[in-house]
């Protein structure tokens, strides 16, 4: 029998020495090196780990056949935990598609593979609650108790007795420690902390309540953990423009600190190319499927067409898809300076915030004008106030615009024009016409009902006929339109105060528009005097009674 003792005398002879000895058990005796080799590079390389602790149970002493297939994503992942277990790099984010070998990895190998080297080390694994945590944890203790694991990390072992599924103690003191997203971290350090979906779905993630509970696991239980050489790893789809890579890693998200954000790799695999470099990196080119012998591009482009913002989220890494979410790219139609009409009614509407805070809303004010086409459209004027503002600031630029564009109606939502700036604002315009500053407008008020995109549905409906322009010269167009892009009318959008104000204004422009009549040619007004001229005229004066602004010559 060829045992470990025997196996090390048998290495000292040469091939031919082997062979005379060996005879028919040569062929025994060179698997079994080459598995000892194996096993001393799966303890310096994470790849070669997961390969051997999963043999091929038709063969599992040939180290040539393992159920684990390495893709070209594996290597990319593997290449930053290793750099992570060097030390190279503390803070690693990713976000990776589903059933993509993912979590196999990072969050069941890469953390035994660690204990092994350094089982004195505490790690700590969180997820989004205590069960996923524990699931987590059982492929962790089945790893390490197999006897591949031990082939590689012999000196690697489990303390005896009660076996807690919310920990693992290693006799050489380091652990392994569960915790569900509300969880403090066990009162243990920690040198590696891996955040494992701490979000269960859409919907989860959905709740600010959910996104402050993830963020203060970070900046209360990962913060008060970490030793100065200590890694993080954070690992979950994306989306939100608010979660939690969101508010490490990306500058538009309000809670970025560029000095925190420095510190922090964040690694992005989409399912289809859509960057060059990427691409490259895995051996595509843009536009080809990540894996097509798991999902193929025909698949991935019918899962797009059925839910275009879970696909972004969840096979590309993008909260948002590029074509939009609520407002499609292709119907937000821009404008220049030149292609204004001659004559619009001017109007203005607003999404009034009062708060100045760093994450408070900003108001949205604009300016918009319907021309007098048959089918008429509405444009966007170049002003805009979208910022956090003061009520006084914020009052005095819209009677500024009032003035200058001869509005004679504003249109708002009931309870902010009636909690925030309204008493003001109408005192201010007061005083403002009596020293001939400012002209007076009619604040027309419309009840909160729905959820935001149902109040947006207007507008959208506006855009998607082509009858809404944007002013793409303006300084404020590319943010606005990428806002536009974001927004998905559920209510929990990062930021949603220009499309809150463009739905304000297809409130009002369905109202005014119901009232628009098209120009006929061939109708016949009735003989004056008659009683159907006396219905005919009044119903002409309705509908002007119900177009409320002025005709004035477009700025």
């Amino acid at each position: 029998m060829l045992d470990a003792a025997k196996i090390n005398e048998l290495a000292e002879m040469t091939p031919q020495e082997l062979a005379d000895l060996l005879g028919p058990e040569l062929d025994i005796y060179i698997q079994k090196m080459q598995k000892v080799e194996a096993a001393q590079r799966a303890s310096k390389q994470l790849l070669t780990f997961m390969q051997y602790i999963n043999p091929d149970p038709d063969a599992p002493d040939d180290i040539t056949r393992s159920k684990y297939e390495v893709h070209a994503l594996h290597k990319v992942l593997a290449e930053a935990l290793e750099k992570v277990e060097r030390g190279e790099m503390l803070r690693l984010a990713l976000s990776v598609p589903p059933q993509m070998g993912k979590t196999a990895i990072c969050t069941k190998g890469f953390p035994a593979w660690i204990a092994g080297k350094y089982p004195h080390r505490d790690t700590i694994i969180a997820a989004y609650n205590q069960n996923l945590a524990e699931t987590f944890g059982t492929h962790i203790r089945r790893i390490i108790e197999g006897r591949e694991f031990q082939e590689v990390f012999p000196k690697a072992r489990l303390e005896g007795g009660v076996r807690s599924k919310k920990e693992m103690m290693f006799e050489d003191g380091g652990s392994i420690n569960l915790i569900g997203r509300d969880g403090a971290g066990t009162g243990r350090s920690a040198d590696l902390f891996i955040i494992d979906d701490p979000y269960k779905n859409k919907t989860d993630v959905d709740s600010l309540a959910t996104r402050e509970e993830v963020w203060s696991l970070y900046t209360r239980v990962v913060n008060s953990r970490m030793r100065n050489t200590g890694a993080v790893i954070v690992i979950h789809t994306r989306w939100s423009d608010d979660d939690l890579i969101a508010r490490l890693c990306d500058p538009k998200n309000p809670f970025y600190n560029a000095d925190v954000a420095k510190d922090w790799t964040y690694i992005n695999i989409p399912e289809i190319m859509d960057d060059e470099v990427v691409a490259g990196i895995l051996g595509k080119k843009v536009g080809d499927a990540l894996w097509p012998e798991r999902r193929s591009l025909k698949m991935l482009n019918t899962v797009r067409l059925m839910d275009p913002a879970g696909f972004s989220a969840l096979h590309m890494g993008k909260p948002t898809p590029p074509e939009g979410a609520f407002f499609q790219v292709e119907h937000l139609r821009g404008y220049e300076h030149k292609q204004l009409p001659k004559n619009m009614r001017f109007y203005l509407a607003g999404d009034l915030a009062v708060s100045t805070k760093k994450t408070a809303d900003k108001s949205a004010v604009g300016i918009w004008g319907i021309d007098s086409e048959p089918e008429p459209n509405l444009w966007l004027m170049p002003h805009l106030l979208w910022k956090r503002s003061a009520t006084d600031e914020t009052v005095e630029w819209i009677i500024d615009q009032a003035k200058q564009y001869g509005i004679l109606t504003a249109y708002w939502e009931k309870g902010q024009i009636d909690n925030a700036v309204g008493p003001f604002l109408e005192r201010r315009m007061m005083e403002r016409v009596k020293k001939g500053e400012g002209q007076w407008f009619h604040l027309e008020k419309f009840p909160t009902t729905g959820d935001k995109g149902k109040r947006a549905q207007s507008f959208r409906s506006l855009c998607a006929q082509g009858r809404v322009k944007f002013p793409t010269f303006a300084p404020w167009w590319p943010a606005a339109k990428d806002h536009m892009l974001k927004f998905t009318g559920s209510g929990n959008d990062l930021e949603d105060d220009f499309a809150d104000m463009c739905g304000i204004m297809g409130q009002a422009a369905n109202q005014i528009l119901r009232a628009h009549v098209p120009k006929a040619t061939n109708v016949v007004s009735p003989k004056v005097g008659t009683l159907a001229w006396t219905r005919w005229a009044s119903d002409a004066d309705k509908r002007r009674r119900n177009m409320p602004g002025r005709i004035v010559r477009a700025f």
